[in-house]
């Protein structure tokens, strides 16, 4: 097959430069594709099997994920209501513990107030 113009995969580009310049993969098993104009489209057959499951994903869920070749998984309602009540528990406790280091100020000052007054009628009794 020749071409003038040939067109490689971004991720097909980054599989081969993966490991760098001195060790590249000893074989990589490619589509290729020629079109009517000329061009030759050059691609992993691994890649289009998961744009595959992708494009059936977003058919089913009506949401549009990301290419990396991973299926992400969705959150249950479960799921999402646990993590709702792990934030509000989260700021549950940093309030309890601010108002424990308040309440620790405050009594650290009453007792710095009540020693000063023992001091003071100490002096004014000499």
């Amino acid at each position: 097959m020749k071409a003038d113009n040939v067109w490689i995969d971004p991720r097909l580009n980054d599989f081969l430069w993966a490991n760098g310049t001195k060790n590249p993969p000893a074989r990589i098993r490619v589509k290729a594709v020629k079109f009517e104009d000329g061009l030759v489209e050059v691609s992993l057959p691994e890649l289009e099997k998961e744009d595959k499951k992708e494009e059936e994903t977003e058919e089913e869920t009506g949401v549009k994920e990301k290419k990396t070749g991973k299926v992400k998984k969705r959150k249950t309602k479960k799921q999402e209501v646990k993590g709702k009540e792990k934030e509000e528990l989260d700021k549950k406790e940093k309030k309890s513990r601010e108002t424990k280091g308040k309440k620790e100020k405050t009594e650290e000052s009453e007792k710095e107030k009540k020693i000063e007054r023992q001091e003071k009628t100490k002096n004014k009794k000499e």
